[in-house]
């Protein structure tokens, strides 16, 4: 896409959004910090001043403390679309160290401390919960957040990519995705290493 064509496609989404009127009476954004947490941070010291804000922080909660260790700047795309929302407000960005709950939720304890009201979170880690959003890592986040903060998190990206249900098992105790059919087939969306994971209960 052009320069010219993606200022003409900002301009339309804002539009869409009524930005340019929050903007006018005021509401930038002025005084609050919003917590980006994200694991595609690539490039994010050059963004900053450019696609970020100029006082924008980072801070690794991996092992190696790498907050660049993913070839991907998905966090920093989610952080402009932030800062065309509230110009003004101030961003922190932190990734974490992967499938660790603890270092995520350092990640949002050292985000609180910072002074963030709202926190987004642009990530899935399905294994993290009982499916029917709460287990013991909703509630520690929970707890952490308290009553004054914000946590965005998404919804939706994945939809038709999750299965739940009873287990269905045929005579060679396969499960049955359908009737008769005990094969799901995977496909890679990418090069990227293929992950599943599973979720289940036992009725007492």
């Amino acid at each position: 896409m052009e320069p010219t064509d993606e200022r003409a496609a900002l301009a339309r989404a804002l539009a869409t959004l009524g930005v340019r009127d929050w903007h006018r009476a005021g509401r930038r954004g002025k005084g609050i910090k919003v917590a980006v947490l994200d694991s595609g941070l690539k490039d994010w010291s050059t963004a900053r001043g450019k696609a970020l804000p100029d006082g924008a922080v980072a801070k690794s909660f991996r092992k190696d403390e790498n907050i660049e260790s993913r070839d991907s700047q998905h966090g920093i795309l989610c952080g402009e679309i932030i800062h065309h929302l509230a110009p003004d407000a101030n961003l922190l960005l932190a990734n974490w160290e992967p499938e660790s709950p603890k270092a995520f939720l350092n990640a949002v304890r050292w985000a609180k401390e910072q002074g963030a009201k709202v926190i987004s979170c642009s990530m899935i880690m399905p294994g993290w919960s009982d499916g029917e959003g709460c287990g013991p890592v909703h509630q520690e986040l929970k707890d952490i957040l308290g009553n004054d903060i914000l946590f965005i998190a998404s919804a939706g990206n994945t939809a038709q990519r999750h299965w739940g249900g009873t287990a269905r098992p045929d005579a060679g105790r396969r499960h049955q995705w359908l009737p008769g059919v005990t094969i799901n087939d995977v496909e890679p969306l990418s090069s990227e290493r293929v992950s599943i994971e599973m979720t289940h209960s036992i009725d007492s």
